[in-house]
């Protein structure tokens, strides 16, 4: 692999860690081609090390056409001739000096593989977001992630012009296809998605926005969970605590976990031995129960009539109790020591419209 310090690289590297019949030599694009092992035979040479930024035009012809011809110099003196996996780009034919860098290699590497009778794979790549690409180097998206993130200014061009884009870990389940030696290799067109960064920018301050507020953002598509990944990447290490909020009074202690924004809310309650929580019903929120430990009475009434339901359940137990609207219900300690009872709930607590009703009997 070249340009295993890059990127991609970075990224495809974690995801073959995870099969067993890999062995990776990686080279970063630094590194001279001396230190390439001359007795090791290889399958494939994963091409992904190139200059895509610079003043100098020279140096897209020495970083990328240039270090492709050494690099297939060495693929032919190996005695098993390996096949090229090759990261090239949608500019490629752009005219730029860039693209025509780019497309040189592409080039490179076809005759290579006609000469050699081997399968090639080149793949013209649009922009490609995710963790650890370098922000104000050529991401947009890291570079919006990096300045929010640190308070900077973000200036947009072009804000509402789409971008095709594809994320980290769909190139990476193409190039681990390409590996298997597949043939059926799904479209880019497949996995690329368009975004404005008009849109990038508005979703980075919600999700910093919901960051402070100790939220977790509302999630709607795989886009945006792909994004939120990514955001949070270039969070630094001193912003991954939180307070959480908890109530204590003589009955024990309720906190609040984690709250999604226009979404759910999972939250603990400790109950001390003797004590009762709840007495109360709710008109729409639901509400599910698991007791963690201790041993735990559920109480649900029908607040017009007799009818009464109760349940047990205890940290031994795989039960989740489901909280019914519309049942008023309370949760008892029965136990010696203290209980602990996860509780999701299908909307945060609102003080100002909690859904909350009192019941005497």
């Amino acid at each position: 692999m070249t340009g295993a310090s890059g990127f991609i690289g970075k990224n495809l590297q974690i995801h073959l860690s995870g099969l067993n019949n890999v062995q990776l030599f990686t080279i970063a694009h630094q590194d001279s081609f001396e230190t390439l092992p001359t007795q090791i035979e290889f399958d494939f040479i994963l091409h992904f090390a190139g200059v895509n930024r610079s003043d100098d035009n020279k140096d897209f012809e020495i970083g990328n056409s240039g270090y492709t011809e050494l690099l297939i110099k060495y693929a032919e003196s190996k005695r098993t001739r390996p096949q090229f996996i090759f990261t090239s780009s949608i500019h490629s034919e752009s005219g730029t000096a860039y693209g025509a860098s780019k497309l040189t290699c592409e080039n490179l590497i076809s005759e290579y593989s006609r000469r050699s009778k081997n399968h090639a794979t080149i793949l013209r790549l649009p922009n490609i977001y995710g963790k650890w690409a370098r922000p104000n180097h050529n991401s947009v998206v890291a570079t919006f992630a990096s300045r929010i993130i640190n308070g900077q200014q973000v200036e947009l061009f072009n804000q509402d012009v789409p971008i095709p884009f594809i994320y980290i870990d769909d190139l990476c389940s193409i190039l681990l296809k390409a590996l298997s030696g597949s043939d059926q290799i799904e479209s880019l067109d497949e996995l690329t998605h368009f975004l404005t960064p008009g849109q990038i920018l508005e979703r980075f301050n919600y999700f910093n926005k919901c960051n402070d507020m100790g939220l977790n953002p509302s999630i709607m598509t795989k886009a945006e969970s792909n994004l939120l990944s990514t955001f949070l990447s270039y969070l630094p290490n001193s912003d991954w605590k939180y307070t959480t909020t908890s109530i204590s009074d003589s009955r024990g202690e309720f906190t609040e976990i984690v709250k999604i924004d226009q979404g759910s809310q999972t939250s603990l309650i400790k109950i001390n031995p003797n004590s009762v929580r709840g007495k109360h019903l709710h008109n729409s929120k639901i509400e599910k129960f698991y007791v963690i430990y201790g041993d735990v009475k559920f109480t649900f009434r029908n607040i017009f009539n007799s009818e009464e339901h109760q349940m047990t359940s205890n940290g031994d137990s795989d039960s989740l109790i489901l909280g019914i609207p519309g049942w008023w219900h309370s949760i008892e300690n029965i136990g010696n020591s203290e209980a602990l009872i996860l509780v999701w709930a299908n909307e945060p607590f609102d003080s100002m419209k909690p859904d909350t009703f009192k019941w005497k009997w």
